[in-house]
């Protein structure tokens, strides 16, 4: 087995070029597909050819998703069709993506120049924190064994789903930036579905509510990593742009078959992020409405029921075989809460309820200014509620969902995006209470606009070197990747039978197999139902532990250490992308792990 995400990479810059080459074969293909005379019903202009890269990410993820759900798939079947869409990327160069006959307005240079600047950031070495952490490993682990991770530990990687599929699909090729560029069809996607909306978008407000969505300070943080949350976010807004536009005009046999699209779309992304699930029963609930007023009650018992036997149902028995949950566990969180230990892990991401000025103001500091929509997220109250009590209605629908997310959920901007996405694609349809407003808040996205393409461009200088050659990679990764410096110290001393616990995320980047400590450390040893971990780690010899920062005399596996391996001074630092993170030289040590003293070495708080 390879371990490392960075094992499968090409040497640079040979990743950029075949990562790009594979996202235009997505392109081409999606293209072909979406020229079929169905697609006419919800086609108002070429803008509509825009979604020709996220409509057939969609279809792979659909394709592939069985084969891993079954452990039928393969690093061999893997490899295969990126080399398939690897040929039509090169048959698609000539013609640079599509044509599309678009006259570049004022308006749509700006958006042209916004898409180029993301299109560098997701061509730079991969530095986020999650996907160092479970998003790369998750992948690596599909190309090692073909599955999702069968076993509780790590704990971390418990949260991949089907996204982490198409990260997969371009390691195996050695194309490290094509799961970046997956990001890219959000963008293109988001300006498709404004501008398909009617003929007369170019209107000012319409452009500046589509330029509050793109240049919010979060879409930055999703732009530039692997995590395939932006995809999901997408999809909402399309099903919901097709029900909201188009179902009422449809005859009943193109009815039927948006409602089958519509209905795999949420499907995908209720098995990409659990997150999703709230969004994709309303949106359900609500394109159901239609056929059920048709009185097409038998299509949508069988689409249904056959979507939930195709995709969901062998999840369930996935997780069944694997973890022993029933089916209300199978929707209560993105992992088996029935496991012991994981609730505490839940509650420790999901964090405390607080009132969300985290969506308008940095949390804590302005280091954290990406996880933010900032200002912009208060059109709300630009709202004509005298306008329609049905237009009202779709809001009401909103907030409850805001309510849901923010009670219930991970209450981070991340996981209000895609209503936020909505909200402005809603407030196209309708008036503001005045022309003064609308002009104060004009000003503001005009600055958030010139501020985010600074950023950007700081962004790009900062991190995009890093993919034109190792040299420079190297040294990005030590200025911009928490934990770089300290794994790749440690793998010089690690032998290719060792297994560790990190007590540092980014385990993805290990040559050998890790597991994350911190989770570990929310488990209760005090509890018996704890041995399930400690069995684990004694099954698979797990033999060494990584210490760093003097985090070694908090930790509960002190006592069960055996030989100092390694000790060294000023092996790394707390590093991020943003300069303002950055913290000063720690320590680092490996020690032997003494599995076979456990579990009574371990210390019972």
């Amino acid at each position: 087995m390879t371990y490392g995400y960075q094992n499968y990479v090409l040497q640079y810059p040979n990743s950029i070029l075949v990562s790009l080459i594979l996202y235009f074969g997505c392109c081409f293909i999606g293209f072909w597909f979406l020229k079929l005379k169905i697609f006419n019903s919800i086609k108002k202009n070429n803008f509509f050819y825009l979604h020709s890269p996220l409509f057939f990410l969609n279809l792979l993820i659909l394709l592939l998703y069985p084969l891993v759900i079954l452990e039928f798939l393969n690093l061999f079947i893997l490899k295969f069709i990126s080399i398939i869409i690897f040929t039509f990327g090169i048959v698609s160069l000539p013609f640079f993506f599509f044509k599309t006959n678009i006259q570049l307005t004022k308006n749509l240079k700006i958006l042209t120049l916004l898409t180029l600047i993301y299109l560098f950031i997701c061509l730079s070495p991969i530095t986020h924190g999650d996907s160092l952490a479970y998003h790369l490993n998750s992948a690596v682990h599909l190309l090692n064994y073909g599955t999702f991770f069968k076993e509780i530990v790590p704990i971390e990687s418990q949260f991949s789903g089907a996204g982490e599929i198409l990260i997969a699909l371009g390691l195996s090729i050695g194309a490290e930036h094509f799961a970046t560029l997956v990001q890219i069809s959000g963008v293109l996607s988001v300006i498709s579905i404004f501008f398909n909306i009617d003929k007369k978008f170019i209107g000012q407000q319409n452009y500046y509510l589509l330029l509050s969505v793109l240049t919010a300070p979060v879409f930055i943080f999703f732009i530039s990593t692997p995590k395939p949350q932006i995809l999901a976010i997408t999809n909402v807004l399309w099903v919901f742009s097709i029900i909201f536009l188009f179902f009422k005009k449809l005859d009943k046999n193109r009815l039927i078959f948006f409602y089958i699209f519509i209905c795999l779309l949420l499907t995908i992304n209720f098995l990409t992020k659990f997150s999703f699930i709230v969004s994709s029963l309303f949106l359900f609930i609500y394109g159901t409405y239609y056929l059920l007023s048709r009185k097409l009650y038998i299509q949508v018992f069988t689409i249904s029921a056959s979507i939930l036997f195709i995709f969901i149902f062998p999840l369930f028995l996935f997780k069944y075989n694997y973890y022993n949950i029933n089916f209300l566990n199978f929707f209560q969180g993105p992992i088996a809460v029935n496991v012991f230990g994981y609730d505490n892990v839940i509650k420790s991401i999901r964090g405390p309820i607080t009132f969300p000025a985290w969506l308008l103001f940095p949390p804590n500091n302005i280091a954290n200014i990406s996880t933010i929509i900032g200002p912009a997220f208060l059109t709300f109250l630009l709202i004509d509620v005298k306008n329609s009590n049905k237009n009202i209605l779709f809001f009401f629908f909103l907030f409850i969902y805001f309510l849901i997310v923010v009670f219930f959920g991970q209450a981070t901007t991340r996981f209000i995006f895609d209503s936020f996405l909505v909200l402005q694609f809603l407030l196209i349809f309708y008036k503001f209470y005045s022309k003064k407003i609308f002009g104060y808040l004009k000003v503001y996205l005009i600055i958030q606009t010139i501020i985010i393409f600074i950023i950007s461009f700081y962004f790009i200088f900062r991190l995009f070197p890093g993919s034109l050659n190792s040299s420079y990679y190297n040294k990005i990764m030590s200025k911009n990747a928490d934990g770089y410096d300290l794994v790749m110290w440690a793998n010089k001393f690690l032998t290719k039978d060792d297994k560790i616990i990190s007590t540092h995320r980014s385990i993805s980047l290990f040559d050998i197999e890790a597991i994350e400590y911190w989770t570990l450390d929310l488990i209760d040893f005090n509890d018996p139902r704890s041995s399930i971990y400690t069995n684990i780690i004694k099954s698979k010899k797990i033999n060494r532990i990584l210490f760093y920062n003097h985090n070694k005399n908090r930790n509960i596996f002190r006592n069960c250490l055996g030989e100092l391996i390694i000790n060294q001074d000023e092996v790394g630092r707390s590093v991020g992308r943003n300069p303002l993170s950055e913290g000063d030289y720690y320590g680092a040590s490996i020690y032997e792990l003494r599995y076979d003293l456990m579990p009574s070495c371990i210390i019972k708080r």
